[in-house]
């Protein structure tokens, strides 16, 4: 699940898992206020069962109807409430279950109603974000989805085990990633050199990363006051 809204879009939650997909639910009311629907079937009459993995809402405090799914099917879904009940667009990345998604930090342009398309005029919900998303899978790939293009673009590097987690640094000036999963390494990548910066060891399998900001330790204090 993962959690968005905030102030006068009040507070949603969105699920989904196995067999159960993309819900968004009002906290307030306490009620389901959109329930998605999985794409047609193919030439060939398959179906896809729903299997969410991931979850991202790309503008939680604005526009929390507008949320990225990652499934076990290796395939990355927007949705759009405002819209329909079915995929805005959808990409196929890799041949692995997608396990973590990341905002880039770049603007993603969220129009109220309808989203504005390239042209500057207005156009169908869905066409209107420009930005990235930093996906990850359960073979330790990083790719960024280009939601513009719609399509994957460029990658990082490093990881070896299933990425778990991927969190961007809350300071626009500092253009940093951290990715942990089960090769046990808390690692954090260069966003503007596609570079590894460090990398630490952490014995355990890790499950979530985040950042804190203005955090200052007490080791820290204390050889500020002796100096």
């Amino acid at each position: 699940f993962e959690v968005g809204g905030t102030g006068a879009a009040g507070c949603w939650l969105a699920t989904g898992g196995r067999e159960n997909n993309l819900k968004l639910w009002d906290v307030a009311t306490q009620s389901v206020a959109f329930a998605a629907k999985s794409p047609k079937q193919n030439e060939l009459g398959i179906w896809d069962k729903p299997w969410v993995s991931a979850l991202l809402f790309l503008d939680p405090a604005a526009c929390p109807s507008v949320v990225l799914c990652g499934t076990a099917n290796h395939q990355l879904r927007l949705y759009d409430a405002r819209a329909k009940r079915r995929p805005v667009f959808e990409v196929e990345w890799g041949e692995n279950r997608i396990t973590s998604l990341c905002l880039s930090g770049d603007l993603v342009s969220v129009g109220s109603g309808h989203a504005v398309s390239g042209d500057g005029g207005e156009g169908d919900s869905g066409e209107g974000y420009s930005g990235s998303v930093w996906c990850g899978n359960a073979i330790g790939q990083i790719f960024s989805l280009d939601l513009k293009m719609r399509q994957m673009s460029a990658s990082l590097k490093g990881t070896l085990g299933s990425v778990r987690s991927l969190a961007r640094h809350p300071d626009p000036a500092k253009p940093f990633l951290l990715a942990c999963g089960l090769d046990r390494f808390l690692r954090v990548y260069d966003l503007k050199k596609r570079q590894q910066v460090c990398a630490v060891y952490l014995k355990q399998y890790l499950n979530t990363v985040d950042v804190m900001q203005d955090l200052q330790l007490e080791e820290e204090e204390e050889e500020g006051e002796e100096e």
